[in-house]
């Protein structure tokens, strides 16, 4: 009896020792790391054209990214339907606007609860400017006519990337660092121009274009849209902003005079929609100081 104790008690101590010698806690997790090097591909899903422009030029060809809609009026109509959460749900990503850009969007985040879908809010973290309307103060939702604001958005869609394809981070976090670059040097070059002409007015219908305003370092003078508020002195200013999208602008364009440099700027366009807002601005700047000259 004694000898069969001894054996036992001989056993489980080389058990023991085996088990301890073939344990490393700070050894990295097999699992962990084939999570972190493996290949992935994404389906993503934004709202409209803006953001699916944004997040192509994060991925490029790696993952595919398609869009909801094309316009403002679009996503605004929008009825959601099973069908359309049904397709979100599929995705890896779904990335939207928010600050009330998508009316629907709090039925879209509810029924994602429970599944493996990533709904990403590119406002997180922006300070929005607000806007009067209807006698109440509301968030302005164009923050992607801002600079900062664009790049605040562009950093959520590049986290939630990383996120989910870990391999590939620095890729683009690459990616996210030149973009920003580029809009830093563009931002900076074209404030420079615009403060070489002092000869210029703005005055504007709308909210859309605060953001951009507010970079710009532009102090434009804002009108409603009714023809009896318009003064002489408004009229007589030199550029008028109004946003594309406005089917109302026509009279407003009556009621102004000829020598009045008319810049039609838009929150959707097919090209980079800061750059070209900007441009326009700095064309119609420098047409009217060269007139005046």
């Amino acid at each position: 009896m004694k000898k069969l104790t001894y054996a036992l008690v001989i056993f489980t101590s080389i058990l023991f020792l085996g088990l301890t010698f073939s344990y490393n806690p700070l050894m990295a997790n097999p699992t962990d790391e084939f999570d972190e090097e493996k290949e992935v591909y994404l389906n993503i899903l934004t709202v409209n054209k803006e953001a699916y422009k944004m997040t192509k030029a994060l991925v490029g060809n790696r993952h595919n990214v398609e869009y909801l809609f094309n316009n403002e009026k679009e996503v605004s109509e929008f009825k959601i339907n099973d069908n359309v959460i049904d397709n979100i749900l599929n995705m890896d990503l779904f990335i939207y606007n928010g600050l009330g850009y998508e009316p629907w969007i709090s039925e879209v985040v509810d029924s994602a609860k429970n599944s493996s879908v990533g709904i990403i809010n590119m406002s997180r973290g922006i300070r929005t400017i607000t806007k009067d309307l209807s006698a109440q103060y509301q968030e302005n939702p164009y923050y992607l006519l801002g600079f900062n604001e664009y790049k605040i958005a562009l950093y959520n869609i590049k986290t939630a990337l990383q996120e989910r394809d870990i391999k590939n981070r620095s890729y683009y976090e690459d990616n996210y660092n030149n973009l920003v670059k580029e809009l830093d040097e563009f931002l900076s070059k074209s404030k420079e121009e615009i403060n070489s002409y002092k000869d210029y007015s703005i005055v504007t219908n709308t909210d859309k274009f605060d953001y951009l305003f507010r970079d710009l370092g532009i102090q434009a003078i804002k009108i409603k849209d009714n023809k009896e508020e318009i003064s002489k002195d408004e009229v007589d200013k030199v550029i008028f902003i109004y946003d594309k999208d406005n089917e109302n602008i026509d009279y407003l364009k009556n009621k102004m005079k000829n020598e009045y440099i008319y810049v039609g700027l838009s929150s959707e366009e097919d090209t980079d929609i800061l750059t070209k807002n900007v441009t326009d601005i700095i064309e119609a700047i420098k047409i009217k100081n060269n007139n005046n000259g």
